[in-house]
């Protein structure tokens, strides 16, 4: 739609807000330039303190939407592998240096005038229409509230039809409210209508409340944004540093992407980089602005390098309990109890005291259970001034200093449940070494699977794709002629819909184990089979292998998962119920070979396998598509 039609179309929007159908005037780019400074940190949100000032707020906010002042900013969400523009978040304000020129306060006088619906779907209408010119092949990250799924209108689709610049499948319904959603069932229905359409979901702020967490896990989103609470200091606080890590975690698991808002240090960015966050957005990146802004070239550049380094580290060994292992005092079992005492009223963050026989632990004396014995009837007059062997524990967990931590939390969790948390005493060939926390048992152990989970994929546990990078490049390095296979499967949203997501994860579980059989069967061990993440996987080659592998794992995968093709409830027979059926998951084969000067690196692999994809995107069954040319494996033959 051409941009006079646009703005007649905004126009009639705000008419039937202000009740006044006053055309919309044009803005000046030197207006529009000024918005290009704006949002500093730690910029103070406007305050309407007196009822003066809150009548005059309510005043220019009629006067704003008359004049159609609401601004469209575009702040970009950057690829933290690469340093490039992966899409853009649309932000609206008002005008620079009034009382409406923050969000907050644009949208809380929306409210008090009652019309934030249709504020809200103006500044959506404003977003699309000036996204018009965002660079090809970014997103567009749209800020959408949970009232646009409750009332299940079109108005969404219409606003993004009509620009026919922005198809569905290029933005993201961003859901920001951060209210209760009323009726998560109907707010699910109304995600998989917009969904069907081909919108992409993100939940933002996760990790800040019940609310979000519960959309994230019911939702099932394509991304995921998290709070700028936990990404705020990640670098020195080792307790968001491992929920975070937990969330990538989860997020593979459920095949979406990660977005870190807010960075603002060299030190943030690092760590996220570091523990494996996909995407980032923040000040240090770049900020909001009417223009669509790139990181600058120093950013990019140290992005790349510290992505660089990071998938050149060593895969993590596997960690022994003595990492986490600290000293806890010492006593004779002949002590008296009020010692103990003493001790943990000088050290306030000690919870147990070893008792020993010499070199060998007999007994262990929680703080909590101590303090829980002498506060009881009688209980300090009985034994402060008496042995402490009397209160303590002879049956407390004891492991070897050599015992790996994930073992150690196996023996943890099967103890009695009133023995959960006291620490766990540390051996050393048969003396005492020192006392693990569980707190400090889990944590390492949180730590721990991050770091294995960017070298294996948790599923499946095939290499992922930083050992597969490295693969590439060594190969690359030694001028080894190889082939690679990139195996995409198709339609496995619409197929947990339907089934479940048991069974989609059964799906990719069969695809992992054709494509190692069959890899194991016809190149031996020249072939590499990695699982890039969700539903991607990589295979490495010879490239005299590489076309029977293809196409023999097509026809294995498809002997193999046929059955879970068809409906468990296939002995109804009605036409609605053979409807509810969904599309059969089908395969997307990539063939690339490499007999070519100079060897092909990573990122040009990706590009390559992402241009030959698109040459089979509309088939309807399994494809494979070899050095840019298709294979039918009916006919045995290729084609152009």
């Amino acid at each position: 739609m051409s941009r006079p039609k646009a703005n007649q179309r905004l126009g009639r929007l705000l008419g039937f807000v202000t009740g006044d159908a006053t055309p919309l005037p044009q803005r000046s780019d030197a207006e529009v330039e000024t918005a290009q400074s704006e949002d500093q940190p730690g910029a103070q949100v406007a305050q309407m303190p007196t009822r003066e000032d809150a009548g005059a707020a309510l005043d220019d906010f009629d006067r704003l939407l008359k004049e159609g002042r609401v601004r469209t900013l575009f702040q970009p969400i950057v690829s933290l592998s690469d340093g490039s523009v992966f899409g853009y978040e649309a932000l609206s304000r008002g005008p620079i240096g009034t009382r409406l020129e923050s969000a907050d306060a644009l949208f809380k006088t929306a409210a008090q005038r009652g019309v934030a619906a249709q504020l809200e779907r103006i500044c959506r209408f404003k977003a699309i229409a000036n996204a018009s010119a965002i660079p090809p092949g970014c997103f567009l990250f749209l800020n959408i509230s949970a009232r646009v799924f409750e009332e299940r209108n079109e108005a969404l689709s219409a606003d993004v039809v009509d620009q026919n610049r922005l198809g569905q499948g290029r933005i993201v319904l961003e859901i920001t409210e951060k209210e209760a959603i009323e009726d998560f069932d109907l707010f699910k229905r109304t995600l998989l209508h917009y969904n069907r359409q081909g919108f992409k979901v993100a939940i933002d702020d996760a990790g800040a409340g019940h609310n979000s967490l519960r959309a994230v896990t019911e939702v099932r989103p394509h991304f995921i944004k998290l709070d700028i609470a936990l990404v705020r200091d990640i670098d020195r606080d080792r307790a968001k540093n491992a929920l975070v890590s937990a969330i990538i975690i989860f997020a593979r698991r459920i095949d979406a992407k990660l977005v870190a808002e807010g960075i603002e240090t060299v030190a943030e960015l690092t760590t996220l980089i570091e523990i494996g966050v996909e995407y980032g957005q923040g000040f240090l990146l770049a900020r909001p602005s009417s223009v669509f802004a790139e990181p600058k070239a120093e950013i990019a550049a140290f992005i790349r390098e510290r992505s660089s380094a990071s998938r050149r580290a060593p895969a993590p060994k596997r960690t022994t309990i003595s990492a986490v292992t600290r000293r806890a005092p010492a006593l004779s079992p002949s002590a008296y109890t009020m010692e103990v005492m003493e001790i943990f009223d000088r050290n306030a963050d000690l919870d147990s005291v070893v008792l020993t026989d010499g070199d060998v632990p007999i007994g262990l004396v929680s703080r909590t259970k101590l303090y829980e014995r002498l506060s009881h009837r009688f209980g300090y007059s009985i034994y402060a001034k008496r042995p402490v062997r009397l209160v303590m524990d002879d049956a407390y967990l004891a492991v070897d200093v050599g015992d790996s931590v994930d073992d150690v939390a196996r023996k943890v969790i099967h103890r009695r449940r009133s023995e959960m948390y006291d620490e766990v005493v540390v051996l050393e060939n048969g003396s005492y070494s020192g006392v693990v926390s569980v707190r400090d048992l889990l944590h390492t152990m949180t730590e721990f699977q991050a770091s294995v989970s960017r070298y294996s994929n948790p599923l499946t546990g095939l290499p992922g794709r930083t050992l597969i990078q490295q693969d590439i490049e060594r190969r690359a390095s030694a001028g080894t002629p190889f082939a690679l296979l990139h195996v995409d499967l198709n339609h496995l949203r619409q197929y947990n819909e339907r089934f479940g997501f048991g069974r989609g994860d059964e799906v990719i579980n069969i695809l992992a184990e054709t494509l190692g059989s069959t890899a194991r069967s016809i190149d031996g061990p020249h072939a590499v089979v990695g699982h890039l993440g969700g539903v991607n996987f990589m295979v490495l080659c010879r490239e005299s292998k590489l076309e029977e592998l293809g196409v023999t794992l097509m026809v294995q995968f498809e002997r193999r998962v046929a059955s879970l093709h068809v409906s468990r409830d296939a002995s109804h027979d009605s036409p609605e119920q053979a409807e509810l059926v969904p599309p059969e998951v089908t395969l997307t084969l990539v063939g690339l070979s490499s007999s070519r000067s100079p060897m092909p690196s990573y990122a040009s692999v990706s590009t390559g396998v992402a241009r030959q994809k698109r040459t089979v995107r509309n088939l309807r069954s399994s494809s494979f598509v070899l050095d840019g040319l298709i294979v039918r494996p009916q006919l045995g033959r290729r084609t152009g």
